[in-house]
Protein backbone atom coordinates (compact mmCIF):
# COMPACT_ATOMS: atom_id res chain seq x y z
CA UNK A 1 0.00 0.00 0.00
CA UNK A 2 2.92 1.92 -0.28
CA UNK A 3 1.83 5.88 -1.59
CA UNK A 4 -1.82 4.90 -1.37
CA UNK A 5 -4.41 7.99 -1.30
CA UNK A 6 -6.60 7.80 1.56
CA UNK A 7 -7.12 11.41 1.92
CA UNK A 8 -10.08 11.73 4.27
CA UNK A 9 -10.94 7.96 4.66
CA UNK A 10 -13.11 6.17 6.93
CA UNK A 11 -10.88 3.66 8.95
CA UNK A 12 -12.03 3.22 12.05
CA UNK A 13 -10.77 0.07 14.12
CA UNK A 14 -8.87 -0.87 11.20
CA UNK A 15 -5.93 -3.41 11.49
CA UNK A 16 -3.45 -1.92 9.48
CA UNK A 17 -0.60 -3.79 11.58
CA UNK A 18 2.71 -4.02 9.82
CA UNK A 19 1.46 -2.30 6.40
CA UNK A 20 4.28 -0.68 4.13
CA UNK A 21 2.14 2.85 4.23
CA UNK A 22 5.17 4.60 3.55
CA UNK A 23 4.70 8.19 1.40
CA UNK A 24 0.69 7.16 1.93
CA UNK A 25 -1.72 10.48 1.93
CA UNK A 26 -4.08 9.74 5.12
CA UNK A 27 -4.30 13.63 5.90
CA UNK A 28 -8.05 13.77 7.68
CA UNK A 29 -8.42 10.50 7.85
CA UNK A 30 -10.46 9.16 10.34
CA UNK A 31 -8.55 5.82 12.08
CA UNK A 32 -10.15 5.67 15.88
CA UNK A 33 -8.95 2.69 17.94
CA UNK A 34 -7.21 1.59 14.65
CA UNK A 35 -4.49 -1.01 15.31
CA UNK A 36 -1.11 0.19 12.95
CA UNK A 37 1.33 -1.90 15.41
CA UNK A 38 4.58 -1.82 14.14
CA UNK A 39 3.08 -0.34 10.49
CA UNK A 40 6.00 1.52 8.26
CA UNK A 41 4.48 5.34 7.90
CA UNK A 42 7.87 6.93 7.22
CA UNK A 43 6.86 9.52 4.59
CA UNK A 44 3.23 9.87 5.08
CA UNK A 45 1.36 12.45 5.33
CA UNK A 46 -1.17 12.60 8.32
CA UNK A 47 -2.01 15.79 8.57
CA UNK A 48 -5.22 16.55 10.85
CA UNK A 49 -6.17 12.71 10.88
CA UNK A 50 -7.70 11.75 14.06
CA UNK A 51 -5.92 8.53 15.72
CA UNK A 52 -7.06 8.58 18.97
CA UNK A 53 -7.02 5.83 20.98
CA UNK A 54 -5.05 3.75 18.15
CA UNK A 55 -2.16 1.36 18.98
CA UNK A 56 0.65 2.92 16.61
CA UNK A 57 3.25 0.70 19.16
CA UNK A 58 6.43 0.15 17.31
CA UNK A 59 5.16 1.88 14.09
CA UNK A 60 8.02 4.04 12.15
CA UNK A 61 6.38 7.72 11.28
CA UNK A 62 9.80 8.84 10.72
CA UNK A 63 9.59 12.20 8.13
CA UNK A 64 5.78 11.74 8.23
CA UNK A 65 3.82 14.79 8.46
CA UNK A 66 1.50 14.41 11.90
CA UNK A 67 0.86 18.32 12.10
CA UNK A 68 -2.25 19.10 13.98
CA UNK A 69 -3.30 15.13 14.20
CA UNK A 70 -4.96 13.78 17.06
CA UNK A 71 -3.49 11.12 19.04
CA UNK A 72 -5.06 11.54 22.02
CA UNK A 73 -4.92 8.14 24.16
CA UNK A 74 -3.20 6.66 21.88
CA UNK A 75 -0.62 3.71 22.38
CA UNK A 76 2.93 4.85 20.52
CA UNK A 77 5.41 3.29 22.54
CA UNK A 78 8.37 2.63 20.88
CA UNK A 79 7.45 4.07 17.72
CA UNK A 80 9.76 6.27 15.95
CA UNK A 81 9.34 9.51 15.14
CA UNK A 82 12.72 11.20 13.47
CA UNK A 83 12.62 14.30 11.79
CA UNK A 84 8.72 14.19 11.62
CA UNK A 85 6.34 17.29 11.52
CA UNK A 86 3.56 16.86 14.57
CA UNK A 87 3.36 20.83 14.95
CA UNK A 88 -0.17 21.56 16.70
CA UNK A 89 -0.52 17.84 17.16
CA UNK A 90 -2.95 16.20 20.56
CA UNK A 91 -0.82 13.96 22.05
CA UNK A 92 -2.45 13.80 25.53
CA UNK A 93 -2.63 11.73 27.55
CA UNK A 94 -0.93 9.30 25.44
CA UNK A 95 2.06 6.45 26.08
CA UNK A 96 4.93 7.39 24.42
CA UNK A 97 7.33 5.52 26.64
CA UNK A 98 10.42 4.46 24.70
CA UNK A 99 9.37 6.66 21.78
CA UNK A 100 11.97 8.26 19.37
CA UNK A 101 11.00 12.32 18.57
CA UNK A 102 15.04 12.72 17.66
CA UNK A 103 14.72 15.94 15.32
CA UNK A 104 11.16 16.08 15.15
CA UNK A 105 8.90 19.15 15.40
CA UNK A 106 6.70 19.38 18.57
CA UNK A 107 6.19 23.05 18.21
CA UNK A 108 2.87 24.20 19.74
CA UNK A 109 1.99 20.12 20.69
CA UNK A 110 -0.30 19.16 23.74
CA UNK A 111 2.00 16.79 25.55
CA UNK A 112 0.26 16.96 28.43
CA UNK A 113 -0.17 13.97 30.96
CA UNK A 114 2.10 11.79 28.32
CA UNK A 115 3.55 9.34 29.52
CA UNK A 116 6.95 10.12 28.31
CA UNK A 117 9.42 7.70 30.23
CA UNK A 118 12.66 6.85 28.37
CA UNK A 119 11.72 8.75 25.44
CA UNK A 120 14.18 10.51 22.96
CA UNK A 121 13.60 14.12 22.51
CA UNK A 122 17.40 14.72 21.50
CA UNK A 123 17.36 17.84 19.21
CA UNK A 124 13.33 17.99 19.21
CA UNK A 125 11.58 21.42 18.99
CA UNK A 126 9.55 21.61 22.19
CA UNK A 127 9.01 25.72 21.50
CA UNK A 128 5.70 25.79 23.16
CA UNK A 129 4.62 22.60 23.82
CA UNK A 130 2.67 21.58 26.83
CA UNK A 131 4.27 19.56 28.84
CA UNK A 132 2.37 19.83 32.35
CA UNK A 133 2.08 16.91 34.11
CA UNK A 134 3.77 14.49 31.54
CA UNK A 135 5.86 11.64 32.92
CA UNK A 136 9.88 12.84 31.46
CA UNK A 137 11.72 10.23 33.88
CA UNK A 138 14.33 8.63 32.39
CA UNK A 139 14.31 10.85 28.97
CA UNK A 140 18.48 11.01 27.58
CA UNK A 141 20.02 14.30 29.15
CA UNK A 142 19.93 16.49 25.36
Amino acid sequence: MKGINLTGAYLDGADLSVANLTTAKLSNAEMTNSNLVAADLNGADLRNANLSSANLSAADFSNANLSKTNLINAHISAAKFSNAQLYGAKINQADLSAANFNNANLRNTDLSDANLRNADLSDANLRNANLRNADLISCPDN
